[in-house]
């Protein structure tokens, strides 16, 4: 069969570059918790060989559908003893499924919603601040579009999704409190468009980030501000590459610009917390851009004590929630996510805190399915709560 699409050079590298040891397999968390080969790493190197030499006929849309039982947390990548870059292959092997046509049904009709609606989940892009409304907080300065400094980038699970709209309304509230210089994008923000990278869709996602980059430039933005670690991944390593140039503003994770506020004496936190908080690192802020220390500083300034999780930082051990593995095998997300819950409840923590709505969405689930008496917030709503905040 033809080659759908030619590799980088660094990509063959790295394929090349597989010995075949399986030191992966074991830290790869949709394999340790199903026990299934066919979602393990080596299963995956196999298939994109297959692409790569365009002998890929034997790939039917079931098994193709294999490939997206990932949830892109690189854990595989930092266990390689070779520092093969296997979450590069992994998009890559995206990529060739969906140019072949051949990724599941499921998410054929995924891609298809979130292309019309400019988000995930099928809503329309003039509700996207509508949760501002819902909490009451609607005539906030700054929740509609305006010239700014700061634009804080919503992200389409805390603007669509109730789970994460508390850290929405946290954020505005502390950007306020300071006296910064913010706005949204409103109806203008589309998803960043990661979920389309992690479709294979190279060309719709590098659309979508053109759309973005522009708005922020007509509200003169100067700095962009995501509380989804994801977005943050998207806008700090993604779009420049997408877009062949670099971005016309800074791009911070909330809890970076937050930190730096209360370094520089423009935050106070008075209400420390009486809470044992378990802090668990997402896997694209922590493993895929090195912020460790910010989250925590916030933690340690906002509660009384700061528990580490078993597999942190670079280590981070993932939620579940990446990869669109929720849209393919929901039961797997829960598995991984209910294990990460054990662990902090285990460690005699009052709080499971995290600094991404994917992770406190799976978390919160997690929580409900196993019972645990442990509450499950973002690093933000901690901070806003010791600043004396409420909504």
């Amino acid at each position: 069969m033809r080659r759908i699409a030619q590799p980088r050079g660094y990509h063959l590298v790295n394929l090349d570059t597989c010995m075949k040891c399986a030191l992966c397999v074991d830290v790869c968390p949709t394999y340790t918790a199903s026990g299934d080969v066919d979602v393990a790493p080596t299963s995956r190197m196999r298939m994109l060989r297959a692409f790569v030499d365009g002998k890929y006929e034997g790939f039917t849309r079931e098994a193709c559908g294999e490939a997206f039982r990932c949830t892109l947390c690189g854990r595989c990548m930092e266990a390689c003893p070779f520092s093969i870059r296997t979450v590069d292959l992994w998009y890559l092997l995206r990529r060739y499924i969906h140019e072949a046509g051949r990724r599941p049904e499921a998410l054929e009709k995924f891609e298809e919603g979130l292309l019309a609606n400019k988000n995930p989940y099928g809503a329309d892009a003039g509700m996207r601040t509508y949760w501002a409304e819902m909490l009451g907080l609607s005539d906030v300065p700054g929740v509609e579009p305006r010239r700014a400094r700061v634009v804080l980038f919503m992200g389409c699970t805390p603007a669509y999704r109730s789970v994460s709209q508390d850290t929405l309304a946290a954020s505005t509230l502390l950007l306020n409190k300071v006296g910064e210089s913010w706005t949204t994008l409103g109806s203008d923000e589309w998803c960043c468009g990661c979920p389309l990278l992690m479709l294979g869709n190279v060309g719709a996602a590098a659309e979508f980030a053109r759309h973005n980059v522009e708005a922020v430039r007509r509200v003169g933005g100067e700095v962009l501000v995501t509380i989804c670690a994801t977005c943050y991944k998207m806008f700090k390593l993604e779009y420049e590459e997408l877009l062949g140039a670099p971005l016309p503003f800074k791009v911070m994770h909330m809890t970076e610009l937050l930190a730096k506020y209360v370094v520089e004496f423009k935050l106070d936190l008075p209400n420390k917390l009486d809470v044992k908080v378990a802090y668990h690192d997402p896997c694209d802020l922590a493993r895929m851009l090195g912020v460790y220390e910010a989250p925590r500083m916030l933690v340690r300034e906002a509660a009384k004590e700061l528990i580490e999780l078993p597999g942190n930082r670079a280590n981070t051990t993932c939620c579940g929630g990446g990869g669109l593995l929720q849209a393919v095998d929901n039961e797997l997300r829960l598995k991984i996510a209910r294990k990460r819950v054990r662990e902090a409840v285990e460690a005699g923590a009052d709080v499971l805190a995290s600094a991404c709505p994917a992770c406190k969405s799976s978390f919160v689930e997690a929580a409900r399915e196993e019972g645990a008496g442990i509450e499950v917030v973002d690093v933000v709503e901690l901070v806003a709560r010791a600043a004396g905040l409420s909504w």
